[in-house]
């Protein structure tokens, strides 16, 4: 709408569009013809603000940002002042928000910069540590996948625990290493597969899938990886079903789990079950543990399972061992897999030696 002017312009001042009048008549006539130019124009205006479209105002249509509760434009004044009241963000640090592409909410405080409002869920590792709130998670020793509806995180491994960290067993299944991670060198092929935690000193059994065995596959374990060897560059993506990772501590006199017997009497250790850091393993009524004994020969003298996580050897039991060292294992068997948690030694002696 144009802004509002008598016409003309200069009103009762233009003599010759405003003469004297020269009667009362004409007087009154002059007086009314401004002020009906007033009436028609405000008259006109508030139809406008009733039920006229933004362009009748500006003169150029902007309502296309702002739409009606049925999704049609509010072309009207009084649908967008609806509009703006409905959109209104009653917050001192949120002026705009709107929902992404990917279904995420992001804030702006001039509607040009966008910044994606963090997630609200708290990450507490197994110590009790409390992470700072990031937008993004990163997994290692993992597989990662998006099957269309959710993020599925496929971890390679679940682990029995140590008593006080000398032995530590756990199972990574179906690994596979993509034919281009592998590079030639000293007249052999290998590549690294990542897995945390693994020190060299580790030893790692692996079983390869059929396609791998031509290649003549082997392992050695370094600290936070396992290199697979091959006997020449693979031409198809090498597979493992089963890694098995197995940290025992050396058999040494100051290993804690190093029992000494006496001929003829009685024994008897709570066996605890813990992590590298000492989180207490507690198992359920499925679980079992197996308590194995073997000569130096391997022949297995004793083998039994523990009751209430006791192991008790009999004054009767002692009496059967020749004095000497005993290989023995404690094993958690548990969901249908069995993980060495104890590997140490037995000295047996007789009383008074």
């Amino acid at each position: 709408m144009e802004k509002f002017k008598f016409i003309p312009e200069d009103g009762f001042l233009n003599s010759a569009e405003y003469p004297d009048p020269e009667n009362e008549t004409e007087a009154r006539e002059q007086l009314y013809t401004l002020h009906k130019q007033t009436l028609d124009f405000i008259n006109k205006l508030i139809g406008s603000l009733e039920n006229g479209a933004s362009s009748d105002m500006n003169g150029a249509a902007e309502s296309g940002t702002m739409v009606k509760p049925d999704g049609t434009p509010a072309t009207s004044i009084a649908d967008q002042i609806a509009a703006l009241d409905r959109n209104r963000v009653i917050s001192d640090d949120i002026r705009y928000l709107r929902m992404s592409a990917d279904g995420n909410l992001e804030k702006s405080a001039d509607n040009k910069v966008w910044q994606e409002l963090l997630m609200s869920i708290q990450i507490v590792d197994e110590t009790g540590i409390v992470f700072p709130k990031r937008k993004k998670l990163q997994f290692l020793n993992a597989e990662v996948s998006d099957n269309g509806q959710m993020i599925v995180v496929k971890t390679f491994g679940t682990g029995g625990g140590g008593s006080g960290g000398t032995s530590y067993s756990y199972y990574i299944e179906n690994v596979t290493i993509p034919k281009e991670s592998f590079n030639s060198s000293n007249g052999s092929s290998n590549a690294r597969v990542r897995i945390v935690g693994l020190k060299s000193t580790d030893f790692a059994s692996v079983v390869f899938d059929q396609s791998a065995l031509k290649y003549q596959g082997r392992c050695t374990t370094e600290d936070g990886y396992l290199k697979v060897i091959l006997s020449e560059a693979p031409t198809e993506n090498i597979a493992i079903n089963v890694i098995k990772i197995d940290r025992i501590a050396p058999w040494i006199d100051q290993d804690t789990n190093k029992i000494i017997l006496i001929k003829g009497t009685d024994y008897s250790k709570e066996i605890q079950i813990t992590d590298e850091i000492g989180n207490e393993y507690i198992p359920t009524s499925s679980d079992s543990l197996l308590f194995k004994v073997a000569d130096a020969q391997g022949t297995t003298v004793i083998s039994k399972y523990l009751s209430d996580n006791t192991l008790t050897i009999t004054a009767f039991e002692t009496d059967l061992f020749v004095p000497g060292n005993y290989n023995y294992s404690v094993m958690l068997e548990t969901g249908g897999k069995r993980f060495v948690i104890i590997d140490s030694v037995i000295v047996v002696e007789v009383a008074g030696a």
